[in-house]
């Protein structure tokens, strides 16, 4: 455990400076879209309005700061060759941030991109479903089958999970994933699902408003702060998916 903290000061004090510069650079949108890693086709497609297309990369350049002192985003052109959800058409520019979420692409390339939009521009980030289109088969099937689903869908879907976070967590906690009933309630009704060994858990709720969390309370668990939805304003329409996180908390006793 030690080998995971500072040995002296000066090493706390380049962490950080470390950690200032990181997050002065790098944009603030840039973890809004690797919120978690490989969410459901379901969820990234009616999470924050995206925009889903497949595109072929015409051009990059890159989006420098107002002093010129560095560049904050990279900016790629795109040829769009089929819609999935969006209002797009001819050409389109993506943006993704210069820090660890980015998600680089190459010019001549082709892909299926899920872009959400953010102050004006269409962001991409990595941690999601957007791919080569040489690799997006798989989810260009999926994400047909849930559009043409949601046609006639009377209600959707809630997914959870438990993380459990390594840090001075009991053993007995760490085990525990397991079992656990989760309700949503709110202005449809209330209903229920159960944590599998792995701590996932999916509840099917009709149209609506809905809070979720684990009952009976868990004194050791507490909502992930970074998730795809809030579990305390979890919003359900038909045919779509929700998907929230909570986590162990770091100090039990």
């Amino acid at each position: 455990m030690s080998g995971l903290f500072p040995k002296n000061r000066l090493s706390a004090i380049a962490l950080l400076i470390a950690a200032f510069l990181i997050t002065s650079v790098y944009p603030k949108n840039t973890q809004a879209f690797a919120l978690q890693p490989h969410p459901r086709v379901c969820t990234e497609l009616f999470h924050r309005s995206p925009t889903v297309f497949v595109g072929t990369v015409t051009s990059e350049r890159k989006r420098f700061t107002e002093d010129g002192a560095y560049w904050d985003a990279y900016i790629y052109q795109l040829s769009v060759h089929e819609v999935f959800v969006g209002d797009i058409a001819g050409e389109v520019e993506v943006l993704t941030g210069n820090g660890t979420g980015r998600l680089p692409l190459d010019v001549a390339q082709t892909y299926l991109l899920f872009a959400h939009d953010y102050e004006g521009d269409f962001y991409i980030g990595g941690g999601g479903n957007s791919s080569e289109i040489s690799e997006a088969g798989g989810t260009i099937k999926e994400i047909r089958r849930v559009l043409a689903e949601k046609r006639t869908a009377k209600g959707g879907n809630i997914r959870g999970h438990i993380y459990v976070v390594p840090f001075d967590i009991p053993e007995e906690y760490k085990q525990g994933a397991g079992g656990i009933t989760f309700i949503a309630e709110g202005s449809a009704g209330r209903f229920s699902g159960v944590t599998d060994e792995d701590g996932w858990f999916e509840i099917s709720a009709p149209s609506g408003e809905y809070r979720v969390f684990p009952e009976p309370s868990q004194p050791h668990l507490e909502a992930r702060d970074i998730s795809y939805n809030d579990p305390e304003h979890v919003i359900v329409d038909k045919g779509t998916c929700a998907e929230v996180g909570f986590v162990v908390q770091r100090q039990v006793r």
